[in-house]
């Protein structure tokens, strides 16, 4: 093993489980390890460790629930429900009752993390509603997080005082590349979620081939100084008929090195998405089954997308975690 390489991991661990931030060379050289060498092993490893002390070895299944299967005006290059690429013609949205059936259904076998996610000009005021039925029928200690577009410092408080727990929002890599948003228009919204009262959590996303390591490390660290609750790693997924439709994607072993160094770069909660066992035992501990509409293909699927919520929660139990019971769910509503 490269000496080098692994007092750089070992230093990271210090500096994550301590009271020091990781610095961004340290971050492109973890980066730059080579996927499948006994260097990536170890900082797998590592990562893994991390969160046993960090999450205290606790992990959580979530439920994303897509709401609307609908063309959205904004036309992002790698979202399958850009109005431009035609892939999704007419609009169709779940019922309140569909909704409330998951949420209830779900929320009965033993999950607790509930996540409604939208296009990006969908209602405030009806996702508002929404939040405030989902809360009525189904009781409980559980997270109702928001993930829609942009919202002012009130959309934040109108969504708090409606149930939500938490909002979800991602400066994305590429930003202004392949979106028609710009970076300041993000971190705006970042920061009105936490005036507002709710539990910011976001995302490296969508991450394909074409960003650098430098690119990754510097948007790490603009997630990390944000103060989010939790970041997700997430790979673009590549849809025939967008813009990058044709493009490569990462690997697993690509996406479990990311979910490593974020693991040994941010003090918070690790999301990996799409789940699987090795970005899991490199030291996610937060992932989620979609229901509904997603960007990532182009039909309404009411079964779990790729993997279904026990799937996961084996995963993470083979791994080693304690998944996360109702007691620790206490401040869901707060």
């Amino acid at each position: 093993m490269d000496d080098r390489i692994k007092a750089l991991i070992d230093g990271a661990k210090r500096a994550v489980l301590g009271p020091d931030d990781v610095d961004r060379d340290t971050i492109i050289s973890l980066l730059d390890i080579e996927p499948g060498s006994e260097e990536f092993v170890y900082l797998g490893k590592v990562a893994r460790d991390v969160s046993r002390f960090l999450v205290m070895n606790q992990a959580k299944v979530g439920t994303s629930i897509g709401l609307d299967l609908c063309p959205c005006s904004a036309s992002c290059d790698f979202c399958s429900l850009g109005e431009k690429w035609g892939l999704v013609k007419e609009c169709a949205e779940l019922s309140d009752d569909a909704v409330i059936r998951i949420v209830r259904e779900k929320h009965a076998e033993g999950y607790y993390q509930f996540t409604l996610r939208t296009t990006e000009y969908y209602s405030i005021e009806r996702l508002g509603e929404l939040g405030k039925k989902v809360r009525e029928e189904v009781p409980g200690d559980y997270f109702l997080t928001a993930n829609t577009g942009e919202l002012t410092v009130d959309d934040a408080r109108y969504l708090k005082g409606c149930g939500f727990t938490a909002a979800y929002h991602v400066p994305r890599l590429g930003e202004g590349r392949y979106t028609p948003f710009s970076l300041e228009e993000r971190l705006t919204t970042m920061r009105n979620i936490k005036a507002g009262g709710l539990m910011l959590t976001t995302g490296l996303d969508p991450i394909g081939p074409e960003f650098t390591n430098e690119e990754l490390a510097d948007k790490i660290i603009e997630l990390r100084d944000e103060g989010p609750v939790g970041i997700c790693v997430m790979r673009r997924e590549s849809v025939p008929g967008t813009p990058l439709g044709d493009m490569a994607e990462i690997s697993d072993e690509r996406l479990s090195q990311i979910v490593a160094v974020v693991r040994l770069s941010f003090k918070g909660n690790i999301a990996a998405h799409p789940a699987n066992r090795m970005s899991i035992g490199f030291g996610a501990n937060n992932a989620a089954a979609e229901i509904g509409a997603t960007p990532r293909q182009d039909n309404e699927n009411l079964s779990e997308w790729i993997h279904k919520h026990d799937d996961i929660r084996g995963m993470f139990l083979e791994a080693g975690y304690e998944l996360v019971s109702k007691e620790h769910y206490g401040n869901g509503r707060r």
